[in-house]
């Protein structure tokens, strides 16, 4: 979807230079047509020659000397995208300005939407609200930890994939918060901009951008920014959900979340608290037999009756009661055969055993655990990233390292998790630097995995034990071998090694 363009700062229309005027002067890329275009830019499709892959290009138009602003922070947000390598922050690859004084930056094309349209479009489930908003805080704290605050967090700037991962998008107003300079220019979307950024002289950090992310979260949730629910604010949102709401919405700073990491932690942990008022409480049906009166004739007809049933049953007992007690356990599966059965039927469960089913959806849906599939795509993700980087460092360093920063680009590109040589003493510095910051994306891949799969397993534990002794207690043998045969089907932990 285009966007309709807007006076740039000039004073004349931005009109995007062709497909065919952008290969002449990039030829390094294939154009493929517009994706979209703004006041002061437009950012294209196109295909990267050398690597035979996909990307956007965002093209400035040749600068006037009234322009430096948009410049400088085209620049910064070049910067700030070559230094975040993370899952869900969109990938910067190659940066520059052409013959006809056009600024580019090729960053990573995303396929997809945005959460803006997400939210329009009705797809903002709460159990899907609750897996992106635990992405976008683990992009949001990965940039604050490299000293990075966005400043302009909202729905338009968070991109999402087909298989819904969160991609942190525009870095264009980021600033780095930790040199000292904070002062803020007030520039942003102010639905989602923190009071503060408004305050002459004021102090703005990372904490802006907790602000935001309770806005975006209000939205996901609500459908509406509080600024537009304005009195209604917060009546939408789930109980549990207030408090931290609140907080994120504080006016000062300080008495806000100070890390999205404490915002992820107590959102899962107000979804819990949420989900687990919403259970009913078990009701423990008591059955009242009321004694029968019965004339003197009715009883003795009644008892001989029961008599006649009772010397029956007494006589089959003692005839073919021995025959029966052998039959039946000849016929009583085995411990191992009612688990091959139950092993089977995980498949089906929601035919098979319902109640079973619904403690799965349920821990699922709280628990979100990649497939190996998706695995296996941000392990690829990262190593496009980390390739992209080496290229990019290669470009201006020493003949000497730029031949190991090629050789270790080629070895990682389509590969899995690489493995490095124990010694590192005559590495190029700049190459062990990337190596860090590698080792540290696919640390966190794995421990985030993990901890998903513990908090899983726990779960599962905490709800499938009780059912499993209340089923054997009722000779239920093959729902209990089901719930155990659930509770073994937790994903096996992540063990990725990169030295």
């Amino acid at each position: 979807m285009s966007v309709p363009p807007q006076p740039s700062t000039s004073g004349a229309t931005f009109i995007p230079p062709s497909v065919e005027i952008l290969s002449a002067l990039l030829p390094q890329y294939e154009f493929h047509g517009l994706l979209g275009q703004g006041g002061v830019g437009a950012v294209y499709l196109a295909r990267q020659i050398s690597l035979d892959r996909m990307v956007a290009i965002k093209i400035l138009p040749p600068l006037f000397e009234d322009q430096a602003d948009e410049a400088a922070r085209f620049l910064t947000e070049a910067r700030a995208m070559a230094k975040l390598v993370h899952p869900h922050i969109v990938a910067g690859f190659d940066f520059g300005q052409t013959s006809e004084g056009h600024l580019f930056l090729a960053m990573e094309y995303v396929k997809g939407t945005d959460m803006h349209h997400a939210i329009r479009a009705g797809h903002m489930t709460a159990d899907l609200a609750h897996q992106l908003i635990g992405q976008l805080c683990d992009a949001l704290q990965y940039a604050h930890d490299n000293g990075i605050a966005h400043r302009d967090i909202k729905p338009a700037n968070i991109m999402l994939t087909t298989d819904w991962q969160v991609k942190v998008a525009d870095f264009g107003l980021a600033q780095n918060f930790k040199d000292g300079s904070a002062a803020d220019d007030g520039l942003g979307t102010p639905d989602y901009a923190a009071p503060e950024r408004f305050v002459a002289g004021a102090v703005v950090d990372h904490r802006a951008d907790i602000y935001s992310l309770g806005v975006v979260i209000h939205e996901m949730l609500t459908g509406e920014t509080p600024r537009q629910a304005a009195k209604r604010a917060g009546t939408n949102l789930p109980e549990a959900f207030i408090g931290p709401m609140s907080k994120c919405l504080m006016v000062d700073p300080s008495r806000r979340y100070q890390s999205a990491r404490e915002v992820k932690a107590a959102l899962a942990l107000a979804r819990h608290e949420e989900k687990r008022a919403a259970q009913p409480a078990p009701v423990h049906a008591v059955r009242v037999i009321r004694p029968r009166l019965m004339s003197r004739r009715s009883r003795m007809r009644s008892s001989g009756v029961v008599s006649s049933i009772a010397w029956a049953f007494a006589c089959l007992l003692l005839v073919g009661g021995g025959a029966w007690f052998l039959l039946k356990n000849k016929n009583q599966p085995s411990e191992q055969e009612l688990h091959t059965l139950a092993v089977s039927q995980l498949a089906d469960l929601s035919s098979v055993d319902p109640e079973l089913a619904a403690i799965k959806a349920e821990i699922e849906s709280a628990n979100h655990v990649p497939t190996g599939e998706a695995i296996d795509k941000q392990i690829a993700s990262l190593n496009e990233k980390y390739a992209a980087a080496l290229r990019r460092e290669a470009a201006t360093a020493p003949v000497a390292d730029q031949v190991k920063m090629i050789e270790e680009a080629q070895r990682v590109e389509g590969s899995k998790v690489i493995t490095f040589e124990a010694d590192e003493s005559a590495l190029p510095n700049e190459l062990k630097k990337l190596r860090g910051i590698y080792r540290e994306q696919i640390t966190l891949l794995e421990t985030t995995h993990n901890n998903s799969v513990a908090a899983m397993k726990s779960a599962l534990e905490e709800r499938l034990q009780p059912l499993i002794e209340s089923r054997q207690a009722v000779n239920d043998f093959a729902g209990a071998a089901r719930a155990k045969a659930l509770l073994e089907n937790v994903p096996a932990p992540l063990k990725l090694h990169t030295s």
